[in-house]
């Protein structure tokens, strides 16, 4: 399967400042809805410290992954360190939810 990489957007400054005020989240915002408490971050799962900081000591019952398809952030990766990847953010996933939960992983095509 050829793989190729999408183009970064963010390097291109007229793009960026076209797209920028669509973006409501930046690096490191977690966005709260007051009334459910779903949480959106705009995070790194491989980091057990952005995990940590999103879950604030709670667990989950249900977590939803779209990882990219061999590509961290727009870079196409080795495969076995695109494995490696996703044991990180797979086991920083299992720390955090309830011994009952359910994990949702999309890897359609």
């Amino acid at each position: 399967m050829i793989n190729n990489p999408l183009p970064r957007l963010d390097t291109n400054p007229q793009i960026q400042q076209a797209l920028l005020p669509f973006c409501r989240l930046k690096r490191g915002d977690i966005w709260e809805d007051a009334k459910t408490g779903h949480k959106v971050g705009c995070l790194d799962a491989a980091l057990p410290e952005d995990v940590i900081r999103l879950m604030h000591g709670q667990k989950a019952s249900l977590a939803i992954h779209d990882p990219p398809y061999n590509l961290v952030a727009f870079d196409e990766r080795p495969l076995r360190e695109f494995i490696s990847w996703c044991g990180q953010w797979v086991a920083n996933t299992e720390q955090v939810l309830l011994p009952d939960a359910s994990l949702y992983i999309l890897v359609g095509r």
